[in-house]
């Protein structure tokens, strides 16, 4: 099952790369036996050398400052599937979640994928951070799932929670 530690993810982050073509905000990172692809929203830059800090295999930003601090980021993360059900990570995840923050609570967030399962919301610790999870399941013929994270100290704009959600739209696993 996934574990979320923190705000951020526990997991110890692949090895991956990324890569860019000119004229397209379509990413592709790869690691090994995986490869998925997201799109880079308008006003959003993507980032691979430091995004195992943040325990992500890619992180989005608007500023440098964002990327400096943590907060603001929308991390994408690939990993082993244990098995299909990513509802039940989520739930796990939020019981660890309760159990080092005792004033968290769960809001639902509602995000679709065209073609993957997911399972997504908001973990709240008033006054300390927001936390959006998406976790996306591409299929039982994939070995890998995505989870798609977002932090934000309070409420975000609407126009970053777009970004996060047409992030979760664009994932693509390839591999």
């Amino acid at each position: 099952m996934l574990r979320l530690t923190a705000v951020l993810f526990a997991f110890t982050v692949p090895t991956a790369l990324v890569a860019q073509e000119a004229d397209s905000n379509t990413l592709l990172i790869w690691g090994d036996g995986w490869r998925v692809t997201v799109d880079e929203p308008a006003g959003w830059h993507g980032a691979i050398e430091l995004a195992a800090q943040w325990g992500a295999n890619l992180v989005l930003y608007r500023d440098s400052s964002a990327l400096a601090n943590g907060v603001g980021l929308i991390r994408v993360l690939v990993g082993q599937k244990a098995d299909e059900q990513i509802d039940a990570d989520l739930a796990s995840d939020m019981e660890q979640y309760r159990a080092r923050y005792p004033s968290v609570r769960f809001e639902l967030l509602k995000v679709h994928h065209s073609s993957y399962q997911t399972a997504s919301g908001v973990f709240v610790d008033p006054g300390q951070f927001r936390e959006y999870v998406t976790y996306l399941n591409p299929g039982v013929e994939r070995t890998h799932f995505v989870s798609v994270a977002f932090n934000w100290p309070t409420e975000p704009e609407t126009a970053d929670l777009d970004a996060y959600r047409a992030v979760v739209a664009s994932v693509r696993v390839i591999e």
